[in-house]
């Protein structure tokens, strides 16, 4: 009897470790199948995150373009207008020089005291005013040369 009560014993004791391993096999796979849901939905996630980015980032691209249209558009503009309000007349370069030089001329004669520059600096003047054939001023630079 005590060794049937043994083998029933063990019996039990085979059945409770095999219904463990089942359990325990259960579990791992459980397990297994939450780690796999869990990593399909972190794939989706990525998925979708890669998505969301390269729209951001088209987007991000899109707007970048937009704006540096429209900046070179503006440059174009304020380069066009800047243009149009440097091109002076020759003759306002010759008439500057001219009057710059006349200025040197000045300061060489009360300054220096020296003559001859001064009379040089009012001839290359005079010559200025010529070359920019405004009969007004010819008549007046000559009379101040002599």
């Amino acid at each position: 009897m005590a060794f049937v009560a043994w083998q029933g014993w063990q019996r039990f004791e085979n059945q409770q470790q095999r219904l463990d391993e089942v359990a325990q096999q259960a579990e791992d796979s459980a397990s297994q199948q939450t780690v796999n849901d869990l990593e399909s939905r972190l794939d989706s996630g990525e998925a979708e995150r890669d998505e969301a980015l390269q729209s951001a980032l088209s987007d991000l691209r899109s707007e970048f373009e937009s704006y540096r249209s429209n900046v070179d558009e503006t440059l174009g503009q304020v380069l066009d207008q800047l243009s149009q309000e440097q091109d002076t007349d020759e003759r306002e370069w010759l008439h500057a020089e001219a009057a710059y030089l006349l200025r040197l001329a000045n300061q060489r004669l009360q300054f220096e005291g020296d003559v001859e520059g001064a009379a040089a600096l009012l001839r290359t003047a005079d010559a200025r005013l010529a070359d920019a054939d405004n009969p007004a001023l010819t008549p007046r630079t000559r009379s101040d040369c002599q």
